[in-house]
């Protein structure tokens, strides 16, 4: 089974992507968003942020360099019968968290940008502002996920530098480090780890490589290879991320993941992330899926390249995408094999009950603790 991996981070890795046309369930021919929130913030490349909201309402807006800074005695924005809004903000400038009142309590919320704008990486993310089944939600600015950062332009390095992380998890193998080392700030005093999952020299990945290209797994079969791999994940390879829930569990300082694409590795360390601080599986599953989301453009741009790799449209699909599939694999198997979430966790990670507590309590909040209490914020709309 090991084998079935090391053949998959093969494909997995190679940077290629594809946009597929056609009628099958594997296709994705639209920019699908999967992980829809009441309310959506981009950071556009002027620098600017737009705020937008499910339904047309009044909400008031205010600023903060984190969700604790946020003052909400100086309103930035105020809306009235409106679905969007845009926030003017410098280029360069430090990143900005929003609180946001509206009419209904589901409308008041921090929030802030989920894709971090990064030119040479497509699916860096802050996985906070996500609710959890006991009415608190992930923190904003403490985890991050993303791909590979060997592309990192001089401005990416500026933004960064800003958001203070101090602590980065490699998943790569070693083959796939020196074709593309991380790019870093050049005074980053935080700590580097390469958590290699599966095979650490790439040998067996290089020798694969090969082998794929010239006959391999294909079309419905490609499938069903991915599905082998993240039931491997679950099983046999978990224990290879345990140094991230390690690192999690000690550090104070806000934490980077990553892969190559930012979809696989990193999409189920983030599924089990998610699932240790409370997070309900629809909405795991939903956001696994935003990779595809995230990735639409680079996927476009790499239409024309897939017809000099030899391999068919379908299979590609099925290799260079996520599909529902694949991460509903891995929850059958927690169910079905461990008896749920909680023993999984425990068994594969170590987080017993006391450490998933205590992660809930350090990457977790309650809206309270972050926004005006209820009478302020009625006295706030009676304004």
């Amino acid at each position: 089974m090991r084998i079935l991996i090391i053949a998959a981070l093969v494909l997995l890795t190679i940077g290629l992507v594809i946009y597929f046309m056609g009628k099958s369930d594997y296709i994705i021919d639209e920019r699908t968003l999967t992980f829809e929130e009441n309310i959506s913030v981009i950071h556009q490349p002027t620098g600017d942020y737009k705020l937008m909201f499910v339904e047309k309402g009044d909400y008031k807006i205010f600023a903060g360099e984190s969700p604790e800074k946020i003052d909400w005695q100086k309103e930035v924005l105020e809306l009235r019968n409106a679905n969007e809004g845009v926030i003017e903000n410098k280029k360069g400038a430090p990143r900005l968290f929003f609180g946001v009142i509206g009419v209904a309590e589901r409308d008041s919320a921090v929030v802030s940008e989920r894709r971090i704008p990064m030119q040479g990486a497509s699916n860096f993310r802050d996985i906070g502002g996500i609710p959890t089944t006991d009415g608190r939600y992930t923190s904003w600015g403490k985890i991050y996920r993303s791909d590979r950062l060997g592309s990192l332009t001089d401005s990416d390095i500026d933004r960064f530098r800003g958001l203070d992380i101090q602590q980065v998890i490699d998943f790569r193998n070693d083959i796939e480090i020196r074709k593309a080392p991380d790019r870093l700030p050049d005074d980053f005093a935080g700590e580097y780890t390469q958590v290699p999952i599966v095979d650490k020299e790439g040998k067996a990945y290089n020798e694969l490589r090969r082998r794929i290209f010239l006959g391999g797994e294909r079309r419905e079969k490609a499938k069903e290879l991915f599905t082998t791999v993240m039931a491997e994940f679950s099983d046999s390879s978990a224990t290879d991320f345990k140094p991230l829930f390690e690192k999690l569990l000690t550090t104070e300082d806000p934490l980077l993941y990553h892969c190559t694409g930012g979809k696989d590795r990193t999409g189920y360390a983030t599924a089990m992330i998610l699932s240790a601080l409370g997070v309900d599986k629809e909405t795991i599953i939903n956001e696994y899926l935003m990779s595809n989301y995230y990735r639409y453009d680079k996927a476009m741009s790499s239409i024309e390249k897939m017809r000099y790799v030899g391999l068919d449209k379908e299979t590609t699909a099925n290799l260079f995408m996520v599909q529902k599939e694949y991460i509903e694999k891995v929850f059958e198997i927690v169910e079905n094999d461990f008896g749920g979430i909680d023993k999984y966790l425990t068994i594969k990670f170590n987080l017993t009950p006391d450490k998933r507590a205590a992660l809930r309590e350090k990457y977790t909040y309650e809206k309270s603790a972050v926004m005006p209490d209820e009478t302020e914020m009625i006295s706030e709309k009676q304004d």
